[in-house]
């Protein structure tokens, strides 16, 4: 019987053992990757927007790739728009950081995950010791694991055991162990939802920073597509001024032929005049080309490649926006503004941080109440000379309360102030980004139009300029023209060449920043865009209610047609101090 029981010991002890063994986990960089990007493929579904994985070692092996592979090219290589944003997706460094941020956010997530797991501790020491003669060895062991509850309170079991054994001298022999439960649960402060709050904002906030990312993402995109073809607006003003350097040094040797010819037919000071176009002309050349150069060298930093490498865009481009020509808005201007109300990530994430706010103060406001815990605690000690039997073991339970009256609340008093003022400022913040949009909105519906009119004014302009200039050229020949009469018309020309590519730029930059500003660029894997459907030409969707005080653990996925979420109102005004007492009324029963 005594022998059952013994083993009967044994077994429980085993069994309190084994939350430490199933808890103990190797700590590698695998296994924080495992977490993070596991959690992250869960919440992608919450931000469909996000392009591309979000694997770090992967990214940085792509980008090492990339610049190696554009530095090994030999001759120039022209790369297209769709090319430039690929290279852009691999090798950018600033795509790079920002899907860093969101790792970061996610490993913050994880940290506080952990604190309300099962955490393992064991610990454990032991010594020589040696007194009037007798030498022993004395030694202790603590092990178990606690736990914070997400509602609120602890759960520790915890293990103990000491041990005495005399080596020499009395053999004496003496161990004993402790086998101890004990549960806190708050029943009024500190529960529910206060003590999730760190977990809620840590989930709260890897959704952000995945919009953060996607919206990073589309705003990247815009800026690579405006630097590449602020490039090809470069390259192409410097092949205008080489060709009007050219025609002018070909009209300059014939303007000196002709005035040779003839006894002076065309007057000295005409062929000097011709000759200082022609300089200025080639002044302006070589500042073209290095304003090129330097857009380039913008655009290879932007991208993330060396700058020394062999990279040029491809006028195909431009070529195909010239013959495609501007085209108007998709939308009009109510349409844009109930879209980008729609589809705006960063307006997402104000809204739901002035939720966030508003949960905050509610959990600053409960820590001016009552704390009253209640305390569950029993333990089981083994005799000191059978310290597995745990049928012999004395037991002790006990219960009770514990009592923190609010006498003394002010630290508290003030944060829950501090949070109030919190919220009216996520608000008011939310009010301006909301407005700010909107300016976007409007600004880049008026730079597209801006930019279709003058591009319609600018090829009329080179029209003009181009037979200007043949018919200048034929009145010379025929005496009815001076030499300067060309040399305008030739000035003309060129300025009016390079105000069309800079106009058929302007639209597509214009273009795409309307797409942006409203929300309808999606961008793709590779680094590549697309413009989404306006839902509002489609679709009547009714406006969504405005969101509780405190949202859900983890955000909800969004639909795939989201509905615009209306601006939750401003947060209540914090009760105020009772008015100071007018002239002739009586005094505060406290005042001396």
């Amino acid at each position: 019987m005594v022998l059952q029981r013994a083993r009967a010991g044994r077994l429980c002890l085993a069994l309190a053992a084994l939350p430490l063994l199933s808890a103990c986990r190797p700590a590698t960089l695998a296994s924080a990757d495992r977490e993070v990007y596991g959690g992250l493929d869960r919440r992608r579904s919450c931000v469909p927007e996000v392009a591309g994985s979000l694997d770090l070692d992967q990214a940085e092996g792509r980008a090492r790739a990339t610049r190696a592979d554009a530095l090994r090219a030999g001759a120039a290589r022209h790369i297209t728009l769709r090319q430039a944003l690929q290279l852009a997706a691999r090798a950018s460094r600033d795509i790079r950081a920002e899907r860093e941020e969101v790792y970061l956010r996610a490993l913050d997530l994880s940290t506080v995950r952990h604190d309300f797991q099962a955490i393992p501790f064991a610990s454990g020491g032991g010594a020589l010791e040696a007194i009037d003669g007798s030498t022993s060895v004395r030694g202790d062991l603590d092990a178990g694991f606690s736990k914070v509850l997400e509602r609120g309170g602890s759960i520790a079991l915890t293990l103990a055991s000491d041990f005495l054994d005399n080596l020499t001298g009395n053999p004496l022999g003496a161990a004993q162990s402790i086998l101890a439960l004990d549960l806190v649960l708050p029943l009024l402060r500190g529960s529910g939802l206060a003590a999730r709050e760190r977990l809620t904002q840590a989930e709260r906030d890897v959704i952000y920073a995945l919009r953060s990312y996607a919206f990073f993402q589309q705003r990247f995109a815009v800026d690579s597509a405006s630097a590449f073809y602020r490039a090809l607006e470069a390259r192409d003003t410097w092949q205008n001024e080489e060709r009007t350097y050219a025609s002018l040094r070909g009209f300059e040797e014939r303007q000196r032929a002709h005035g040779r010819e003839g006894a002076g037919r065309i007057p000295e000071f005409q062929v000097e005049q011709t000759r200082q176009d022609t300089l200025r002309s080639d002044d302006r050349r070589q500042q073209a080309r290095v304003s090129y150069e330097g857009a380039l060298d913008d655009l290879k930093l932007l991208l993330g490649l060396p700058v020394l490498a062999a990279v040029e865009p491809d006028d195909a481009d431009l070529e195909a926006l010239a013959r495609r020509g501007p085209v108007g808005p998709p939308y009009l201007e109510a349409q844009a503004q109930a879209e980008a109300a729609r589809r705006r990530l960063d307006l997402r994430n104000a809204r739901d941080q002035v939720a966030d706010a508003r949960r905050k103060a509610e959990v600053a406001r409960d820590g001016l109440g009552s704390q009253l815990d209640l305390e569950l605690g029993g333990d089981l000690t083994t005799p000191s000379t059978q310290p597995l039997d745990l049928a012999e073991a004395s037991r002790r339970l006990s219960v009770g309360l514990r009592l923190d009256l609010p006498l003394d609340r002010t630290p508290e008093r003030n944060l829950w102030r501090a949070a109030l003022i919190q919220a009216v400022r996520a608000w008011r913040g939310l009010e301006a980004l909301e407005d700010r949009v909107a300016v976007e909105v409007r600004s880049a519906l008026r730079s597209l139009e801006e930019a279709a009119r003058s591009h319609a004014i600018q090829l009329e302009g080179v029209r003009l300029a181009e037979r200007r200039v043949e018919s200048t050229r034929l009145l010379l020949e025929a005496g009815q023209a001076q030499t300067r009469d060309v040399l305008d018309a030739e000035n003309d020309l060129v300025e009016a060449r390079n105000a069309l590519t800079s106009a058929l730029v302007d639209h597509a930059v214009a273009r795409l920043e309307l797409e942006r500003a409203v929300g309808t660029l999606r961008v793709d894997g590779e680094g590549g865009y697309s413009e989404l459907p306006p839902l509002v030409a489609h679709t009547a969707l009714p406006l969504s209610s405005p969101p509780p005080a405190w949202g859900p653990p983890l955000l909800p996925p969004q639909p795939p047609l989201p509905a615009p979420a209306s601006r939750p109102p401003p947060p209540p005004a914090p009760p105020r101090a009772p008015p100071a007492p007018g002239p002739g009324a009586a005094p505060p029963r406290d005042a001396k």
